[in-house]
């Protein structure tokens, strides 16, 4: 850390790894040209205001994770985001554009500000603990998807969920600590962890082996039934 409180980067042509991160930097205008933001690269400034250029493919990971601003506008050039890029963040909303097709993990874990999401339709996956920490109150899992990591939706303020038929793999406590009542399930013999939506015990998972493709209605602590 260098407590640098501004900076000009309008020259440049590549911005690399830990470029300026753990610094005091309150607003970001990344110059036209520029494709890849590198790992930790304005880390844990107090960034309130972030422009990214239509040249940027490759947020990495980290690179703008533990920071102030509560939007950003994602560009329709980016098509991966690293693991944790905007970890401890205090966006309220995203965007996804739909030229985004990877995800890192833990994307936006722990931005517990963060209430609603678009997901891009060209993502396969959802990794493991994208959205953990975070406060949806909803999501829409694009039919691209054909899996959900472990954990990806813990502690947020879901009340119903839909899995669509192209999801094959669900994790382990995918959707723990909700308060989920209603989860429509697209496909018959998806594959899901233990625990999916609760660490005592999971009364969903047992009935949707049962019952198949569906809607179920439940608590997130109690019975659920296909209805």
């Amino acid at each position: 850390s260098n407590d640098i409180t501004a900076v000009d980067i309008s020259m440049l042509t590549s911005i690399n790894t830990a470029f300026f991160g753990w610094n005091e930097i309150t607003s970001l205008v990344v110059p036209n040209g520029i494709t890849t933001l590198g790992s930790s690269a304005f880390y844990m400034n107090k960034l309130t205001s972030v422009t990214l250029p239509n040249t940027l493919t490759i947020i990495g990971s980290s690179s703008l994770a533990e920071n102030l601003f509560t939007s950003i506008t994602i560009p329709s050039s980016v098509t991966t985001i690293g693991y944790g890029a905007f970890m401890g963040s205090d966006l309220t909303s995203v965007t996804l554009p739909n030229s985004v097709t990877t995800l890192g993990t833990s994307v936006f874990y722990n931005s517990p500000y963060l209430t609603s999401a678009t997901l891009s339709s060209s993502m396969t996956s959802i990794p493991a603990q994208t959205f953990c920490y975070c406060n949806l109150s909803t999501i829409s899992i694009p039919a691209s998807v054909t899996s959900i990591g472990n954990n990806a939706f813990e502690e947020n303020s879901l009340t119903s969920v839909t899995i669509p038929a192209s999801v094959t793999t669900m994790g382990s406590s995918v959707f723990v600590y909700n308060s989920l009542t209603t989860i429509v399930m697209g496909r018959t013999g998806t594959t899901i962890g233990s625990n999916m939506i609760n660490y005592s015990y999971d009364w969903f998972g047992p009935t949707y082996t049962t019952g198949g493709a569906g809607t179920y209605t439940g608590t997130q602590s109690g019975v659920w039934t296909k209805v």
